[in-house]
């Protein structure tokens, strides 16, 4: 198992590890919204971070790894018990759309920027 946090960082071009600066690297805090029949929409914030097996049956790329306390620095339990202070979901093995809550916030921007 890992730790594995989707930043806000979008690019056109393949990233090169030396390209990220670890001093502004940092979670993204996602609006997930829901929108269930019969209820008012409603929306809660959460850090991007989730525990993924280590399995890569997807073949993306690993252009590095960063030490976690560079980034975040709380706890990174793997366990989703319900007594600990901090749990993280438990996401199963990294998919294709791994990352898409950065992509959904900048198209979220985006969109808000032409109104």
């Amino acid at each position: 198992m890992c730790h594995i946090a989707i930043t806000s960082l979008l690019f056109q071009h393949e990233v090169e590890f030396e390209e990220l600066n670890n001093e502004i690297l940092a979670p993204l805090v996602f609006e997930r919204i829901f929108s269930l029949k019969g209820k008012e929409e409603f929306s809660k914030e959460e850090i991007c971070i989730g525990v993924y097996t280590r399995r890569n049956k997807v073949n993306l790329d690993v252009i590095g790894s960063i030490e976690p306390s560079l980034v975040y620095n709380g706890p990174l339990p793997f366990e989703p018990w319900n007594d600990l202070e901090v749990t993280w979901p438990l996401c199963g093995e990294p998919t294709e759309n791994l990352g898409r809550e950065a992509y959904i916030t900048w198209e979220r921007g985006k969109l808000k920027i032409n109104k």
